[in-house]
């Protein structure tokens, strides 16, 4: 009798399971939340490996689904994307306005071409604050000139920097992180270091933000990077994306919120390939370069379009492959490591991580696959591939 009822409930948490995934179409469509395109992720790394526009037909392959991720191939790229943004229901086609008929143009009188302004030589990177000392050809008290060819050294004085403010936007590197050189400057750029404890004094106020917001598209772009939303402690999601559209309202998926648009907060992390590292970063054309190897760092409120791209130097002696080991609220050991968030360590190695939740309810996951309930996580695992820690509060 016992044994009946075990298979019994076995059979209706397969019921369960299947009733939870919907079932195969003929077609469904991509609907996302703010009209971005739906990242397609690797069914062994959970990396982001494609993308399919907002609207595009799609048919999952149910025998590979699970009950929250889809099996889909587009345009050649096969791999998982959440059911939640799949829809049976096609998108409404937009109606095409007929064409207005257009007088015969007149003919162009001679235009004399306006005069074009003389190239400046370089763009302006002004710093405030006690904090931070500015060097560099030409440079004065405060700001120096750069151009192509041209840098500027900005190096913080305090003991400890908290975070950095470039142009009002907020940047969280590391407090390793103390100086900064300027190159290839492609716009002015105010730097200030916030020393902890002290107050900013160019950061922009929501309110700020808010009141000049305008109906410009405004998108955030990583190039050999990734883009992940974070919450109030800097945590990313679970999704990663190569770019994102935040000129309107939009969901926040880390803390499954709506958010304002005109602004958004995210982490960026650099896809290192290797035997490489990153140098630096580009941040559209103009290249910052910290005293330390930055592969992620946290940028809020962003205001303005821009495209983030590492800038990766070659490791001269790489030994052994290594793949990449993160750890969001938790600390790893192994390789060479101890009380680790972010490491690169060698193929093979046996790594222990741990963290505990200041929350009651919770779950860890091991690269988008739950591992252990609660508050706590206590875990060894081989690195075979890349790995990435986090938790998901309930």
């Amino acid at each position: 009798m016992k044994q009946c009822r075990q298979i019994l409930a076995v059979m209706l948490a397969l019921v369960l399971c299947i009733g939870a995934i919907p079932a195969l179409a003929d077609t469904m469509y991509v609907q996302t939340d703010d009209g971005a395109d739906l990242t397609i992720r690797d069914e062994v790394t959970n990396a982001a490996i494609g993308q399919i526009p907002c609207g595009t037909a799609v048919t999952p392959d149910i025998e590979k689904s699970t009950d929250q991720w889809a099996y889909v191939t587009y345009e050649g790229t096969s791999g998982f994307v959440l059911w939640r943004y799949l829809s049976r229901k096609a998108p409404d086609a937009a109606p095409q306005p007929a064409p207005e008929p257009q007088p015969e143009p007149a003919p162009a009188d001679p235009v004399t071409p306006p005069e074009q302004p003389a190239e400046e030589d370089g763009f302006r990177i002004s710093v405030i604050g006690a904090a931070v000392s500015l060097t560099g050809e030409g440079a004065g008290e405060a700001a120096v000139t750069v151009g192509s060819a041209d840098a500027a050294y900005i190096t913080a004085q305090a003991p400890e920097v908290d975070y950095w403010v470039i142009n009002g936007v907020r940047y969280n590197f590391g407090e390793s992180v103390t100086e900064l050189r300027v190159e290839k400057a492609d716009r002015d750029w105010t730097i200030e270091a916030v020393a902890a404890g002290a107050q900013p004094q160019t950061l922009l106020s929501a309110e700020a933000i808010q009141a000049a917001r305008t109906g410009e598209t405004l998108t955030v772009k990583g190039v050999r990077a990734e883009l992940s939303h974070v919450d109030a402690n800097d945590n990313p999601s679970s999704s990663w994306y190569p770019s994102f559209n935040f000129h309107k309202d939009y969901q926040n998926h880390a803390t499954r919120y709506r958010e304002n648009g005109g602004q958004i907060s995210v982490r960026v992390r650099a896809v290192v390939p290797w035997g490489s590292y990153v140098e630096g970063w580009k941040f559209d054309e103009t290249e910052f370069y910290p005293n330390a190897i930055i592969r992620q760092f946290t940028v809020r409120s962003l205001n303005t379009s821009m495209t983030y791209e590492p800038i990766f130097g070659t490791d001269p002696n790489p030994e052994l492959p290594k793949v990449h080991v993160t750890c969001y609220n938790c600390a790893f050991n192994g390789g060479g490591y101890s009380g680790s968030v972010d490491a690169w360590v060698e193929v093979g190695t046996n790594i222990y991580a741990a963290g505990t939740l200041s929350d009651k309810y919770g779950n860890w996951y091991v690269n988008g696959v739950p591992v252990s309930e609660g508050t706590s996580l206590e875990r060894t695992i081989t690195t075979n591939t890349h790995i990435e820690f986090y938790p998901i509060i309930n």
